[in-house]
């Protein structure tokens, strides 16, 4: 399969209904082996040669018209399956290069999981899908289906954004109460915490600013949540340039 990839492609594309049928069945097996050795690699730590090559029976039997996660009833809900089968950021961007405008085909393969939220803790893969799915040329159907994928994504986002911005004004609020501020620097935390439903850029600012001076005493686990929800908004401002 590896040798004969690109040749492999063009042939499934030409194959017949029933054909078409025969050869998922074949690959079902492989899918199951592969799946197996995904899991053996994640657990200990080694790559391996698994999730390349399921990538490509992903394309293939999307050509098909399955998907690989349905096929091989793939468990998202098992987190080590769910980290495995996540691409990265970079790795969407070289398949996009790679396969031009057969993008498209790679890319829904991954549709039905990120309808279901399997994607919820991988943002920077949800903005480089849908970037590059900005790259290529479109029919008015499949616009019309992103569309509906990014109003689900959102959606299945949203209560992750309503606690981040719950926990984010707590904790601010116990650090005022904590700390000597002076009312300029109280004043600044106010407007921040109130703009934070849509930006966290002044409260990115005031705590940069706030731990450099010493003036409150860095936490990685407040860090990390504004953090979290910076890349949050970064990826809903990709999002709707689909709606």
């Amino acid at each position: 399969m590896s040798v004969y990839y690109d040749n492999l492609i063009e042939r499934v594309k030409k194959f017949k209904e029933d054909q078409k049928e025969e050869f998922i069945g074949l690959m079902v097996d492989i899918i199951d082996s592969l799946k197996d050795y995904v899991h053996k690699g994640q657990l200990n730590g080694k790559k391996t040669l698994a999730k390349p090559n399921l990538d490509k029976l992903s394309y293939l039997l999307t050509i098909c018209g399955k998907s690989i996660y349905k096929s091989a009833e793939l468990e998202y809900k098992d987190v080590q399956t769910e980290v495995c089968l996540v691409p990265g950021y970079q790795e969407i961007k070289r398949k996009r290069e790679a396969l031009g405008e057969d993008f498209w085909y790679y890319a829904e393969t991954f549709f039905s999981v990120l309808e279901s939220g399997g994607w919820n803790s991988n943002l920077p893969s949800i903005s480089s899908l849908f970037k590059e799915l900005s790259k290529i040329k479109l029919s008015f159907e499949q616009k019309k289906r992103i569309n509906k994928l990014a109003r689900d994504i959102m959606a299945s986002l949203k209560e992750v954004n309503n606690e981040l911005v719950r926990d984010l004004i707590e904790e601010f609020n116990k650090i005022k109460m904590d700390n000597n501020l002076t009312l300029v620097q109280k004043e600044h935390l106010k407007t921040a915490l109130l703009e934070l439903s849509r930006t966290t850029g002044r409260l990115v600012q005031i705590y940069g600013q706030w731990t450099k001076d010493g003036q409150i005493i860095r936490d990685n686990s407040l860090k990390k949540k504004i953090d979290h929800l910076s890349t949050l908004y970064a990826t809903f401002s990709i999002l709707r340039k689909w709606l």
